[in-house]
């Protein structure tokens, strides 16, 4: 009975998401009426048993999605369920998904390129003149993490992340972009641009002001129009908040007390981290996400290769990196952690797995990196 109940919540959900016209990337798939959906096709039997010991044995919260590019492989959603409801978590379960948001920025930058707005090697004099560092430092350092600015979220701006000196970011916006971006060009460099690679979100909340400036649009409406909309990404949002519904598990667990939580568990403030951390997303719209990217429908192929290309200090493209033996980006928020990996496989083509968490305030791992890892070298051979 606990399992029909659950199928008939599913299914449920689905023809909801239909009839908003919605599309239904499990339509096909069997469920199995508490965590997994699976494709049938024989082909796939040993990815998905390995997808399925993998969720089992770190038995933790999760959700997760493989997909080809024409197929969906597997989906699961772990032992948590979505804010108000008894409906476990499923592809269509909104979370944060933090730094995974730099692939969203790069694209747009990249766009931008291609239509003679901006080139690699302009300055950021161009939009911030009048500061010394300025003219040093390239949109090529910024999509590379090559600037040698740093970290805006930490350190300088705040002093260190205790809840009252991370208010702002997290919470209140008592900061306008002006002064930030008067804090982070008059601080300076802390290395000489182009010196070395620093993974630093100030380089891409940069990004995502210079779109601003270019288009005449709030990051929010570029990406929305530009890449949301064109990729199908219907459950997908930038710079809005209460609009997750994976209910974080320190809500679950009654774990509000936890440091540098907002009461729900939520970021409410995310237009400072716009670009490089603020949007909210599910399994199945990163899946869409990842195909277009990769399929040539929001950049071109010469675009799509400098995104991808490592050949500079720490083997940060633009918006993605070499992760172990495939490509990606991985995101973080206080109440969710996120890992996008695009596998080239021998015997499936490329593939695309997704796996989004809600962070558990204790001392272990973080899921999503490690899921993704295990996967690609257990399932398809592929490692570093």
């Amino acid at each position: 009975m606990k399992k029909v109940l659950a199928l008939l919540l599913a299914v449920s959900m689905l023809l909801a998401s239909a009839g908003c016209g919605k599309k239904d990337m499990t339509k096909g798939l069997t469920y199995d009426g508490e965590n997994f959906w699976v494709n049938e096709d024989p082909k796939y039997s040993g990815v998905i048993e390995c997808a399925q010991r993998l969720c089992l044995d770190y038995d933790t919260p999760m959700n997760v999605m493989i997909a080809t590019d024409k197929e969906v492989i597997f989906a699961a959603g772990m032992l948590t369920y979505e804010i108000d409801s008894e409906l476990r978590v499923n592809p269509y379960t909104v979370y944060e998904i933090g730094s995974m948001t730099k692939t969203f920025t790069a694209v747009a930058i990249m766009q931008l390129i291609e239509q003679g707005k901006l080139t690699m090697d302009d300055t950021l004099d161009r939009f911030w003149p009048g500061y010394e560092d300025a003219e040093d430092i390239t949109v090529s350092d910024l999509l590379h993490m090559t600037s040698g600015l740093a970290d805006y979220q930490t350190g300088f701006m705040y002093g260190d992340y205790s809840e009252a000196n991370c208010s702002f970011y997290y919470h209140d916006g008592n900061i306008t972009d002006e002064e930030a971006v008067d804090a982070i060009l008059s601080y300076g460099h802390i290395v000489p641009p182009g010196m070395m690679y620093q993974y630093c979100n100030t380089n891409y909340y940069l990004l995502g002001l210079i779109i601003e400036q270019l288009t005449g649009e709030t990051y929010q409406q570029y990406i929305n129009d530009h890449i949301f909309k064109p990729c199908g990404m219907e459950h997908s949002s930038s710079c809005t908040h209460r609009d997750l519904t994976c209910a974080p598990v320190l809500t679950d667990r009654q774990w509000r007390e936890a440091e540098n939580y907002t009461d729900e568990g939520f970021m409410d403030c995310v237009v400072f981290c716009r670009g490089c951390g603020d949007i909210h997303s599910c399994t199945a719209d990163l899946v869409a996400f990842d195909r277009a990217l990769m399929g040539g429908k929001l950049v071109s192929e010469e675009s799509l290769a400098l995104m991808t290309d490592f050949d500079n200090p720490g083997e940060y493209g633009c918006g993605l990196y070499a992760g172990n033996g495939y490509l990606g980006h991985s995101g973080g928020t206080m109440s969710y952690n996120s890992m996008n990996g695009i596998i080239d496989t021998s015997g499936f083509g490329r593939v695309y797995v997704i796996c989004l968490e809600p962070t558990i305030p204790t001392d272990h791992d973080l899921v999503a990196p490690c899921y993704v890892d295990d996967l690609a070298a257990e399932a398809f051979g592929v490692t570093g």
